[in-house]
């Protein structure tokens, strides 16, 4: 399952691909000491994959033997390692989340490979059991890698992920939990430190308190949702400069609407679309200035210059 997030980022679910025991069996193992997690449920592992804009899902069906699927280690990140120490579980189910996991990092590599290869773009990637944590896990793979965030090390993680660094609390959320918290306390782990659910529901509401009280403990139940095909609903072009005599700005105004036909003609293409207006806007210190009209098919490219 893929969902785009927005023009440079996605969430993919391989859960089934990477919980099948087939693969599971052929999985190698850690190679860190003993270690200890509880789950409650079936947890899921999620791939967050940025500044990437295709994925091949063909190189998720590669026949692979034991050597290259330890090959992924070299390429990633264990978020806190040294308390992620995770070979010896107390029961298979715990080890099969671990194996699970280790296999959507080899997924990973194939798919980072796959997209440089037919594109040449970069990725890094996050790989853990939710969206939420496999989001921040993307953060230590940058700039071309990929981080892993073990569920035993989830809970050091969100103690030093400050609140506006997560998805969905950058906005009205996270400045109103920051308020309830004392001063100088502003990650997730302070959340679940200093808020209980019924602080956190007196405050937000039933429902938004239920969800941060799971997220600043790394419980996300939102699913990845399937939106693969999903096309944008506009195309923009900007351009920010400082002062500007007539002739340097036509030149920017010709390169900005040679830059917008040229990509409506390839959506137009690809998708078998036009666009129905096109808005023009400038703002200045003291001038803001807007106004749309309609797209004409077999639009010219100095149609957008004034004239």
């Amino acid at each position: 399952v893929l969902e785009r997030a927005s023009i440079d980022e996605l969430f993919v679910d391989i859960t089934n691909h990477c919980y099948d025991k087939g693969r599971l069996a052929s999985s190698a193992k850690f190679d860190s000491p003993k270690g200890n997690a509880h789950f409650d449920g079936e947890e899921k592992s999620y791939a967050t994959c940025e500044e990437g804009q295709k994925l091949s899902t063909c190189c998720m069906e590669r026949s692979v033997n034991q050597s290259s699927l330890q090959s992924w280690r070299n390429d990633t990140t264990i978020c806190h390692e040294e308390e992620s120490q995770i070979s010896q579980y107390v029961n298979e189910d715990d080890d099969d989340v671990i194996l699970a996991l280790q296999h959507g990092c080899f997924v990973a590599k194939l798919i980072r490979q796959s997209v440089f290869d037919s594109l040449g773009f970069t990725l890094s990637v996050g790989i853990s059991t939710s969206k939420l944590v496999s989001k921040l896990a993307a953060s230590y793979g940058k700039p071309n890698g990929q981080g892993l965030i073990l569920p035993t090390a989830i809970g050091k993680v969100m103690e030093e992920t400050k609140i506006k660094k997560v998805r969905n609390f950058g906005g009205k959320i996270g400045k109103k939990i920051q308020t309830l918290l004392p001063p100088g306390e502003e990650t997730m782990g302070s959340i679940a430190r200093f808020l209980s659910l019924a602080d956190l529901s007196a405050a937000l509401g039933r429902e938004m308190g239920q969800m941060v009280f799971d997220a600043c403990r790394g419980e996300d139940g939102e699913l990845v949702k399937e939106t693969v095909g999903a096309l944008t609903k506009s195309i923009t072009a900007f351009k920010s400069f400082g002062p500007l005599s007539f002739p340097a700005l036509e030149k920017w105004v010709v390169l900005l609407a040679t830059d917008i036909v040229a990509r409506v003609e390839l959506d137009t293409k690809r998708n078998e679309r036009y666009p129905k207006n096109c808005n023009i806007q400038y703002v200045c210190e003291f001038v803001s200035f807007s106004f749309w009209f309609t797209f004409i098919p077999k639009l010219q490219h100095r149609a957008l210059v004034f004239e």
